[in-house]
């Protein structure tokens, strides 16, 4: 089970309630992240799926994650004609093992997510009942998180005098404890993060897209990095933790010895609590 940094202890059945965070990033992290698969021989999917399985095995400390990915199934010549969903989901497995560069990294998620397409037909439901992992109400099984990337769905379509709009819609559930979906537009990545309101604030959940950015980011900058080193601040955010907050200097009295300083604060307001002993 994926250990992400919850904000609340994970209940003993989930409601399925949730929200849903929306982001976009700018046009030239989409213009790297092709520039990079190109270069590498992948496919985006696999570039940004690699990036945010680095995001999670740093957040939870877990070396090895799954993620789990909607799969469009290919229909056969007898079903051509049926209407319906024909979707599946593949689970990918990640071994982030520190010491191997983002590039070994994303090298192994393209073999794996070939292997795993050659195995789409299988249905999820079958592969949980072969596997018969211990079931767990409060969490789905086999992955609890999932990662889409589609071209961008939001553009006006029409068919002769017929125009057809997307509307974007919050359901207000979450189906997984996070499921990240990533648009490619011309005008950059849009995204959102749906999630389940019984484990994240979403203060936290921004923060955390804050943080996938910042690894990808640094992985197609330099992806010979390993990923133990891949950055999950930005430099903004880094120089508030590490400067700001330990700004905490404050002007005494050359002359004025510890002990002395204390005795003069009490003297000042002798009835002011000094000490609690909670050991109880």
């Amino acid at each position: 089970a994926l250990q992400l940094p919850f904000d609340r202890a994970r209940p003993a059945r989930m409601s399925g309630r949730g929200a849903k965070h929306r982001f976009a990033w700018p046009a030239q992290t989409a213009q790297a992240l092709r520039e990079f698969a190109r270069a590498e021989g992948v496919t985006v999917f696999a570039a940004a799926l690699t990036a945010f399985q680095v995001l999670l095995s740093r957040l939870s400390g877990q070396p090895r994650v799954q993620v789990g990915s909607p799969v469009t199934l290919t229909a056969s010549p007898q079903a051509r004609d049926l209407v319906g969903c024909f979707v599946n989901t593949l689970v990918l497995r990640a071994d982030v093992a520190a010491g191997s560069s983002f590039r070994e990294h994303v090298r192994r998620t393209r073999d794996r997510v070939y292997a795993a397409l050659a195995h789409q037909d299988l249905p999820f439901e079958a592969l949980v009942d072969a596997l018969a992992p211990v079931r767990d109400p409060s969490r789905s099984p086999l992955c609890q998180t999932m990662f889409v990337l589609q071209p961008d769905p939001w553009r006006a379509q029409a068919w002769h005098d017929l125009a057809v709009t997307p509307l974007d819609l919050d359901a207000g559930g979450a189906r997984f404890d996070l499921l990240v979906s990533l648009w490619e537009g011309d005008g950059g990545l849009t995204g959102s993060i749906e999630y389940a309101t019984d484990l994240f604030d979403a203060a936290t959940i921004a923060r955390i897209e804050a943080q996938f950015h910042t690894v990808l980011g640094a992985a197609l900058a330099t992806p010979q990095t390993d990923v133990a080193d891949l950055p999950l601040l930005s430099p903004r955010e880094r120089h508030t933790q590490l400067v700001a907050w330990n700004d905490t200097a404050r002007a005494f009295a050359a002359a004025e010895t510890i002990h002395a300083g204390f005795e003069r604060r009490a003297s000042e307001q002798p009835r002011a609590l000094a000490l609690i002993d909670t050991r109880g």
